[in-house]
């Protein structure tokens, strides 16, 4: 596998090992240059049949994981559980020599049969989940001790611990809900996030909610709606409109009039229990 490499002078990048799945997917591991051993890094590219070579994103796979919970709740739970205990499994690469190995011990396709009902719903298989996160860990644990690895799965749940700390208790479902009403002006169908059409859109989406949009929302609704924890409203749901209609104005657009509006649409959400727009 070869891809374009960024650095302004052109060339291409080389992958030192390639991952081939049943599906025809291929996942290409290439050397890095960053982390405390630049010689153990590495870079992840994919490419599935007939389509471009892509970098995965944690969100891509975060989403598809929900559309499995929607059709398999407990397989998808077990699952999430064995990548969680992957974690604590895995080590960095250890030389030069063992990254251009590139064994995966903890993505068998015997480890990995039990969740094989999985496959049906979503876009991705989980043979490619299962071998991308045990791609992640190696390289998120080669890391300098004075900053520590930081856990794959803390990555997606770092804004809804943030978000608990300000006494609003958020799941991830409802950040994924909040997403798609931003992009798609939608309640449901969580397919609609997958695509290519949608990467450089949901990347945008998700950093715009990190940095202000969720922040701007719980602020407004603490000064202006005097609620100040999520157990004091009917459904953290009714705040996804409001989210979504931050988002689309922009955190320097909104006037007084149109604060007071959406105040007054909460209050009316929570007598009639209902979270349209």
């Amino acid at each position: 596998m070869e891809y374009s490499l960024r650095n302004g002078k052109g060339g291409k990048g080389k992958s030192i090992k390639e991952i081939s799945l049943l599906d025809g997917t291929i996942i290409g591991i290439f050397p890095g240059s960053r982390g405390a051993n630049p010689d153990h890094d590495i870079i992840i590219k994919y490419q599935e049949r007939n389509k471009r070579v892509r970098t995965p994103k944690h969100i891509h796979w975060v989403i598809d994981l929900l559309i499995k919970k929607e059709h398999n709740r407990e397989l998808t739970l077990e699952f999430l559980n064995y990548l969680r205990d992957m974690y604590d499994k895995v080590n960095a690469f250890s030389s030069k020599e063992d990254r251009a190995k590139c064994i995966l011990t903890e993505t068998t396709n015997e480890k990995l049969k039990p969740f094989e009902k999985l496959n049906k719903y979503g876009e991705y298989k989980v043979d490619f989940i299962g071998n991308l996160i045990e791609l992640m860990i190696k390289m998120e644990k080669n890391t300098p001790p004075e900053k520590p690895a930081r856990v794959f799965r803390e990555l997606m749940d770092s804004i809804i611990q943030e978000m608990s700390e300000k006494g609003f208790v958020f799941r991830l479902d409802f950040i994924i809900y909040c997403l798609l009403g931003i992009i798609h002006n939608l309640g449901s169908d969580m397919t609609k996030l997958h695509g290519n059409e949608n990467k450089e859109n949901l990347e945008k989406a998700w950093k715009d909610l990190d940095s202000w949009v969720l922040d701007y929302a719980l602020n407004l609704m603490k000064s202006q709606a005097y609620v100040d924890h999520s157990h004091e409203i009917n459904s953290v749901y009714a705040l996804v409109p409001i989210i979504v209609y931050i988002s689309h104005k922009g955190k320097d657009s909104l006037t007084q009039s149109e604060i007071k509006k959406i105040v007054k649409w909460f209050y009316y959400s929570q007598v009639r229990q209902r979270y349209i727009s």
